[in-house]
């Protein structure tokens, strides 16, 4: 889910969205977004695309805004 999930999370897909492009449960999709949430400490979805690549939050875009 790793690569393929943070790669539907920088392009502002919902859990359902991640969970039907990857063919898993959206359960899986939320445990794991909850878990890397948990991990690098932020309490939202740009906080924690900031943290993995290193840019800051304030210039993070989903790709469909």
């Amino acid at each position: 889910m790793l690569a393929g999930g943070v790669a539907c999370l920088s392009e502002g897909l919902t859990s359902k969205e991640i969970a039907r492009r990857l063919d898993i449960s959206h359960r899986t999709v939320e445990v794991y977004r909850a878990r890397l949430h948990k991990k690098f400490g932020v309490a939202n979805t740009n906080a924690l695309l900031s943290a993995m690549s290193g840019i800051p939050q304030e210039r993070i875009v989903p790709v469909g805004a």
